[in-house]
């Protein structure tokens, strides 16, 4: 919105001089002030430290994080080597002898059971070779595809005073984006009041030229007539046009300062040096005086300067840059 508002400020008074070249000191401060770069330049690091700032609040909040990551191997880590695996998956086969010799022992003692003990080693057998598989599948790790992820909350408890530290700062390089801000434009304002009274200044000086020069025309024509009636001599004639040519001089010098003094106000309004423009004080009789106050108040002088709040503003921020080092030393609680 704002960028908004400043271009249809300038498309305007672009419109109100191309329509007509009258100016008013009101508007040469308007058009100065909004054509002005460095102005513009300043305007935007307020922006700047403004969302610095906000930035910087922002170290008083929780702040989340997340990680995630992915291993491919490729081989299997695996707890047990071939052999180990093989003893277990065959334990079964394994222990068939002495199983064997355990069924002839209960055969022998139980002769009525003799004809089940065959089926019942092999029963045996297979169960312990699938309790054996069923082991070495265990014992498997799967490691050749690995994911792992963590998310993590941290909020800041005591920090030594930094935080608090640079949101200040923060807070003080915004004052003082807007502090160098105000001077520039005070600068600007000053720099086109210059500009326009030297125009009309020098307007004033002009007609005062052309009305000695008509003066000096006019006593070289007396003096003409003189001569021819034998009343003047030469030499006063030619006094009189050295005069006329100093004349005709200083009105040259005039004119060229005030197209030289025209160009400088087209530059800081940010109109085309070659438009021709005209002035509302230029065919104004009587230039008002303003009387100065000859008691005024230093301190209200000195506060109401950007220079001496930007200084106070600097200091303010170095102290805090001394808070953020002696931090350094603290501990840290989050």
């Amino acid at each position: 919105m704002k960028k908004l508002f400043l271009l249809t400020i300038l498309l305007s008074l672009t419109f109100i001089v191309k329509a007509q070249s009258f100016l008013s000191l009101d508007s040469c401060r308007a058009l100065a002030l909004a054509n002005n770069k460095d102005l513009l330049i300043s305007n935007e690091k307020i922006n700047a430290a403004h969302y610095q700032h906000k930035a910087t609040f922002t170290n008083y909040l929780p702040s989340f994080s997340a990680t995630g990551t992915y291993m491919r191997n490729q081989k299997e880590f695996s707890l047990l080597n071939n052999d180990q695996k093989a003893a277990l998956s065959g334990l079964g086969t394994n222990l068939a002898g002495p199983l064997q010799q355990a069924a002839g022992i209960i055969a022998q003692l139980h002769p009525e059971i003799a004809s089940q003990i065959p089926a019942l080693g092999a029963s045996l057998t297979s169960a312990f070779n699938e309790a054996g598989s069923s082991l070495v599948d265990a014992l498997r790790t799967d490691t050749r595809n690995v994911y792992a992820g963590a998310i993590t909350l941290t909020q800041p408890l005591y920090m030594g005073g930094k935080i608090r530290a640079y949101n200040k700062i923060t807070k003080y390089a915004e004052e003082l984006a807007q502090q160098q801000h105000q001077g520039g434009m005070q600068e600007v304002i000053m720099s086109t009041d210059q500009a326009y009274w030297q125009v009309i200044s020098l307007v004033n000086k002009k007609k005062l030229a052309e009305g000695y020069l008509k003066l000096l025309q006019q006593l070289d024509s007396d003096v003409e007539k003189m001569i021819a009636e034998g009343v003047a001599t030469k030499a006063d004639g030619l006094s009189v046009r050295v005069k006329v040519n100093e004349a005709e001089m200083t009105l040259t010098k005039v004119e060229d300062g005030l197209s030289l003094a025209r160009m400088l106000l087209c530059q800081l309004c940010g109109i085309d040096l070659s438009s021709p423009i005209t002035l509302a004080d230029e065919n104004m009789e009587d230039i008002p005086l303003l009387t100065p106050e000859t008691h005024f108040d230093m301190s209200t002088a000195y506060a109401n300067r950007p220079e001496i709040r930007s200084l106070e503003l600097a200091t303010q921020i170095y102290k805090q840059k001394i808070n953020v080092t002696r931090a350094e030393h603290l501990p840290s609680i989050a």
